[in-house]
């Protein structure tokens, strides 16, 4: 049976001694609802975004609390 992305995850992170924080909530759809749902201040959670700049794909992670300028 192959294992889940996530479980390779936290393999890896047990593996290499990375103390980290599982947190499951319910569905969200923004930063806002998803600091809520952990009860955590918004500040606290990263956002990921995928962006096609030119030819390319881009994965940024940003601070939750911030807004992006897709125009700029």
């Amino acid at each position: 049976m192959e294992m889940s992305i996530y479980e390779e995850i936290i393999n890896l992170l047990v593996a290499n001694k990375i103390s980290f924080k599982s947190v499951h909530h319910i569905e969200t759809y923004t930063s806002e609802e998803s600091a809520k749902a952990r009860g955590e201040d918004i500040s606290i959670g990263g956002k990921a975004i995928l962006m096609k700049i030119e030819d390319e794909f881009v994965l940024l992670v940003i601070s939750a609390s911030r807004k992006l300028d897709k125009k700029r």
